[in-house]
């Protein structure tokens, strides 16, 4: 991951960052998510600052607790992945930034970044490659090398599935934590795993991730431990890094949940991440960019003689795509994708009217998908209809799982 992948060179098909801006953080994290229509995982620097919003948002998953309706549930980061470098964090709280880029491939779906940090006359490269599969919605990866620059140094890189997320993109209240974390086990193998349940509806959501390690040689000494919390578990990794040389880690991550699942949520993560492990991340990657690939086949929009035009239309439709199941799993379209919480993650009674033509010419099987959320929820609908005296069914103006109306009070007349 040492130079630009030459795929991500294409101006068209990239959308770019070249510094960390501490203004401009959540909206660049809005703009750089990720996602495979299951999940949705905003573009968030990995090892965190107060400045961004971590969210992480999987579709259909909602829950009500304090809040004035059912809202999706920001539920636990399985990416927040810390560097300590002779007791210091790689961030620009504690050391220099002296380069910075991401960048995001909309034609494969890639999040790919290199930051060079410095303190004390030595620097610091850190680069990360992450993706949420299309060709197995319940898998992602994410990839992070590093290398001291100008001296040896001891380092400690910390991979946490955390806990502690809320939701506090909303317009009025205090911020809720909308689950309860059941479960946190170091399974063995360097694989972590952490359940949580919804407070109102009891879905359980399992995250299971499986860590891999490569360079320095038997030399480095590696040495792996596991820290459980009761809201968090991280797997560390302390070595000491030679002069020049890049040390690799790859987390495979596997989410399931009672929603969609039957039978044993955490047997299902840990086959899924083992598995994962095993076929490695370029196999990974590959079947990825493959599913991408033939849903652009069908979706592009060929644009001549403006670039700008061109970038802002895929960048338009990637959105699209990135919200669309590769199977049905009984959920539509929020106004603000899966990247924000905002609007609560509802279904809007006018999401057909801006959104399925695009689906009904391009991919006609997912346009049938959304449909039938509507169709299992008719029933809501005519109901909704005869409490107003109507005949007929009529649509609530904001929907969630069961299909009444969830609009706030807040915005009612």
């Amino acid at each position: 991951m040492n130079e630009l992948p030459e795929s991500l060179t294409a101006e068209e098909w990239t959308i770019s960052e070249d510094r960390i801006d501490r203004e401009q953080m959540r909206y660049q994290e809005a703009i750089l998510t990720l996602g495979n229509g299951y999940l949705g995982s905003r573009g968030v620097l990995e090892e965190g600052y107060e400045e961004g919003y971590v969210g992480t948002y999987l579709a259909g998953i909602y829950d009500k607790s304090d809040a004035q309706s059912f809202v999706i549930v920001n539920v636990p980061n399985p990416l927040r992945t810390g560097i300590f470098v002779d007791g210091k964090k790689l961030s620009m709280e504690e050391m220099e930034v002296l380069e910075h880029r991401r960048v995001l491939d909309m034609k494969r779906a890639v999040l790919w970044r290199r930051t060079i940090f410095a303190d004390a006359g030595r620097r610091y490269e850190y680069e990360s490659r992450r993706f949420f599969s299309l060709n197995d919605m319940h898998l992602g990866v994410l990839s992070i090398s590093f290398r001291s620059l100008d001296d040896a140094a001891s380092v400690v890189v910390k991979h946490t599935i955390d806990g502690t997320t809320r939701n506090e993109m909303q317009a009025v209240g205090e911020p809720i934590k909308h689950y309860a974390v059941t479960e946190t086990s170091d399974l063995g193998n360097h694989i972590s795993y952490l359940e949580a349940r919804t407070n109102d509806l009891g879905t359980v959501i399992g995250m299971a991730t499986a860590i891999s390690m490569k360079g320095g040689g038997p030399e480095s000494k590696v040495k792996m431990e596991t820290q459980v919390d009761d809201e968090f578990i991280t797997a560390e990794h302390s070595f000491t890094a030679k002069e020049g040389t890049r040390y690799e880690f790859d987390e495979y991550i596997s989410i399931y949940t009672s929603r969609e699942t039957e039978g044993d949520i955490k047997a299902a993560c840990l086959e899924r991440v083992e598995r994962a492990r095993k076929h490695g991340v370029s196999r990974l990657l590959r079947d990825h960019a493959r599913a991408w690939g033939e849903r652009w086949i069908s979706s592009d929009i060929k644009i001549e003689g403006d670039s700008s035009l061109q970038k802002a239309l895929r960048f338009d439709i990637y959105h699209l795509l990135a919200i669309a199941p590769p199977q049905d799993i009984d959920v539509s379209l929020a106004p603000k994708a899966l990247s924000s919480e905002w609007y609560g993650g509802h279904v809007f009674w006018d999401t057909e009217i801006f959104m399925l033509p695009f689906f009904i010419h391009t991919q006609p099987r997912l346009a049938k998908d959304f449909l039938m959320y509507r169709c299992r929820r008719l029933e809501q609908a005519r109901r909704c209809a005869r409490n107003q005296n109507y005949e007929g069914a009529l649509w609530p103006w904001e929907s969630a799982e069961s299909g009444a109306d969830e609009t706030p009070q807040t915005w009612v007349n």
